[in-house]
């Protein structure tokens, strides 16, 4: 007698999982018609070459409808000014790209009919200065 041996492949495509590694976002972009944007790149540590799953690597927000306030730090100067003072520095940082108002009273005013500082934004810094009297 003899014994027949059979062998049967049977081919099985394991697909691939894509994993995706996202680099930190970019700062949010100087506002313009169609708002601010920042970036990411993303890319599959598999390299699956599909993009099924691939994170946002675009995000946009429109300037107009930004309500939150900047984080604000290092304002100078600090206090009440010496009497007789006429003209002064004043300077602020924020943690993004903002619009510099200032306006000498602080109470019950309306923020968009204070003063715009006309080139007092430094991009690189988010860094505001302006000399008022």
């Amino acid at each position: 007698m003899k014994t027949v041996i059979r062998m049967i492949v049977i081919k099985v495509e394991i697909p691939c999982v894509e994993e995706w590694s996202c680099s930190a976002w970019s700062g949010w972009g100087v506002c313009t018609e169609t708002g601010q944007s920042r970036t990411r790149t993303c890319l599959d540590e598999n390299e699956c070459e599909t993009e099924i799953n691939k994170p946002v690597e675009t995000e946009v927000k429109s300037c107009l409808l930004d309500i939150t306030p900047p984080v604000r730090s290092k304002g100078q100067p600090i206090g009440k000014c010496p009497k007789g003072t006429t003209q002064i520095d004043i300077t602020l940082q924020t943690d993004e790209n903002s619009i510099c108002r200032y306006s000498k009273n602080a109470r019950n005013i309306n923020y968009m009919a204070v003063l715009v500082f006309p080139k007092c934004l430094d991009l690189r810094k988010n860094a505001y200065s302006r000399t008022t009297s």
